[in-house]
């Protein structure tokens, strides 16, 4: 997945970060197919969304205090999970049954981790792109 982007410079509790984040014009590249469409989850419950473009989706919410379990999953047995834990402040991908993995001994096995202790407390917006191949997640806009 290739989108356009934008790299800044931003001041965090006096520490400067790279954020990269989509460039502002993306939006307007958009296909909608659910147009206003918005769910609303109560502590631990689940949900089951099926997307109409499964190939290309972008998903964007926000949460005011990031514990959110993500499983990804096609009918052929392939699946992701992303967990968002504010308590350890850390993001974790599992990509152990992701499809096919035999290109590198290291891609599946191990979990890929992001700090996010410098999240600010309160609501934070997660997006997250989606296509075949690639999944990508931007967390307070690219933080």
């Amino acid at each position: 997945m290739i989108v356009p982007r934008k790299l800044t410079l931003r001041e965090i509790d006096d520490e400067v970060f790279l954020v990269n984040y989509l460039v502002d014009k993306f939006n307007e590249i958009l296909v909608k197919a659910y147009v206003n469409a918005e769910i609303k989850l109560k502590e631990n419950q689940k949900k089951i969304i099926t997307f109409k473009y499964g190939n290309q989706s972008e998903i964007k919410f926000t949460v005011k205090k990031p514990e959110i379990q993500m499983y990804f999953s096609n009918e052929v047995g392939v699946s992701l999970a992303i967990l968002i834990d504010s308590e350890i402040q850390m993001v974790t991908f599992s990509r152990v049954i992701s499809g096919k993995t035999g290109f590198s001994e290291k891609f599946a096995l191990s979990l890929q981790k992001m700090d996010i202790s410098h999240l600010p407390k309160g609501t934070i917006e997660v997006k997250i792109l989606l296509d075949y191949s690639s999944i990508e997640l931007l967390v307070n806009e690219g933080q």
